[in-house]
């Protein structure tokens, strides 16, 4: 579940550099109950944090790399419209782009230029998700597969941190083979060639269990609450618990039960021991270590390359 790759065939630029899109749950935020005001403000602090790291990270986005891609979008599109010179000026322009790209960091392979983060929120209780399993589970065994179909898609609450990025060594070649083709009036080679460059494109995607990024942001809060506002701390712990046990029922440790099991082991732990400061702080510290090891897990990536 640490990552999912998805082709694509032509890099839509204006989607991908947009930034951040939301996606909700209708189907089983029909059936639940409005989530507390606390916890909302956890949930929207948490997202806000990843959505800003993602702005921050686009600052350093090559501006060249950039407009050069947009230039081979264009390209394409005046191909199609038989523009062959415009297409001709539009390649020249992002090989020069491109050109200053690879000058600027001569032993980079992979330029990144873009990069989205999606949310699937879904803000439901444990038991609410086990009854869902339950009613699929059960148009399953009738044979309407489906409607089971359509209620599974539902069961995600993520984030979706997507980065694109552009192979020096693949990319460059193509546009220049367009152009090649272009002046010996190969048009529709070109179009492949182009097609060639958009698909060679790198994908990187990494899913992070809403769930699992919530507990982690409830036991800092509650770290910092427990002097102040006990019951603030405790909520949420209990917050946090239940986030944690959401993402186990959502499948998202399904194969690896272990550390989950141990992070809960530290939460409880951590819930008994709340009136004895004696004990307190090596608790919160090893749900924070223990939850954090779970972050890091799920942070874990490594660059695809996208193949026909």
């Amino acid at each position: 579940m640490k990552h999912q790759v998805r082709k694509f065939a032509t890099l839509i630029t204006g989607a991908l550099l947009a930034g951040s899109m939301a996606f909700f749950n209708p189907v089983l935020a029909a059936t639940g109950t409005p989530a507390p005001a606390r916890a909302q403000h956890i949930k929207q602090a948490a997202t806000a944090k990843i959505k800003q790291e993602a702005r921050k990270k686009s600052e350093n986005f090559n501006a060249d790399a950039v407009a050069a891609i947009k230039q081979v979008e264009q390209a394409a599109n005046q191909l199609k419209d038989a523009k062959y010179d415009d297409a001709v000026k539009s390649l020249e322009s992002a090989d020069g782009k491109l050109e200053v790209a690879m000058a600027s960091d001569p032993s980079l392979k992979l330029i990144p230029v873009a990069e989205d983060v999606n949310t699937y929120d879904l803000m439901v209780s444990p038991e609410q998700v086990k009854n869902e399993l339950n009613a699929i589970s059960k148009e399953l065994k009738s044979g309407n597969v489906q409607d089971a179909r359509v209620r599974l898609d539902q069961l995600r609450s993520e984030l979706i941190i997507r980065d694109v990025y552009l192979p020096v060594e693949t990319y460059p070649a193509a546009i220049k083979q367009a152009v090649k083709e272009v002046s010996a009036k190969q048009y529709q080679q070109a179009q492949e060639s182009l097609d060639a460059a958009m698909n060679s494109l790198v994908e990187e995607v990494e899913v992070m269990p809403l769930p699992v990024v919530l507990a982690n942001d409830a036991i800092l809060d509650a770290e910092a609450k427990r002097s102040v506002d006990k019951d603030q701390a405790m909520w949420d712990l209990d917050f946090a618990h239940e986030q944690m046990l959401t993402a186990e029922r959502l499948g998202y440790f399904y194969g690896d039960t272990d550390d989950y099991k141990t992070t809960m082991q530290h939460l409880e732990s951590l819930r008994q021991a709340m009136g004895g400061k004696s004990e307190v702080d090596k608790l919160f510290t090893n749900a924070k270590e223990s939850v954090k090891h779970l972050v890091d897990k799920f942070s874990t990536r490594h660059p695809v390359q996208h193949r026909k």
